[in-house]
């Protein structure tokens, strides 16, 4: 099944309205949601797939936000503690302590830019979103050969609209900062 793309411009309505509608839409797509919500120049990619299975199949769900940002050499991975996780080595990765008691028991995090982390999840807003997701993966992957794309990706059908604004604003202030490197 092909997913539908709906556009939400931010600039065309309030930010209010627009959540409302993202809401409505949510609950009459089923199990399938792709949205592009735009706002201030930016634009992210809100997914929603949840596949109930039946029979012998066990289903899966997933919610994903995605948002090109500018290139740059500056990579990030964040991941819940105690998952097995392959997660893709890049150049020059290792393991990273924030400094941030709670974030770190909670969240690997794997960069070539310590500092570029420290200061990303300076934002208490950020930092609280990040470390109490369950089943997810934050990072920075390359598609195609110029373009990056930051992928925060939750293995669960995410469809409660106060949860899903807290996301959107997390990937928001991680890409402004990432933008302004």
């Amino acid at each position: 099944m092909k997913l539908m793309e709906q556009v939400y411009d931010f600039a065309e309505v309030n930010e209010q309205q627009a959540w409302q509608q993202i809401a409505d839409d949510i609950e009459t797509a089923g199990f399938d949601f792709l949205a592009v919500i735009k706002q201030h120049e930016l634009s992210v990619i809100l997914k929603i797939m949840i596949d109930p299975g039946g029979g012998f199949e066990g289903g899966y769900a997933v919610t994903t936000l995605l948002a090109k940002i500018n290139p740059q050499p500056f990579r990030f991975t964040f991941y819940e503690q105690g998952i097995v996780a392959e997660v893709g080595k890049f150049l020059g990765m290792e393991d990273v302590e924030t400094g941030f008691a709670d974030f770190d028991k909670k969240v690997i995090v794997k960069t070539n830019d310590a500092e570029k982390v420290k200061a990303l999840v300076s934002d208490a807003a950020v930092r609280e979103v990040v470390q109490d997701l369950q089943d997810f993966n934050f990072t920075i992957s390359e598609e195609g050969e110029d373009e990056l794309i930051l992928r925060l990706e939750i293995e669960e059908g995410i469809t409660d609209i106060h949860q899903l604004q807290q996301l959107y604003k997390t990937i928001v202030a991680v890409l402004q900062k990432l933008n302004a490197y």
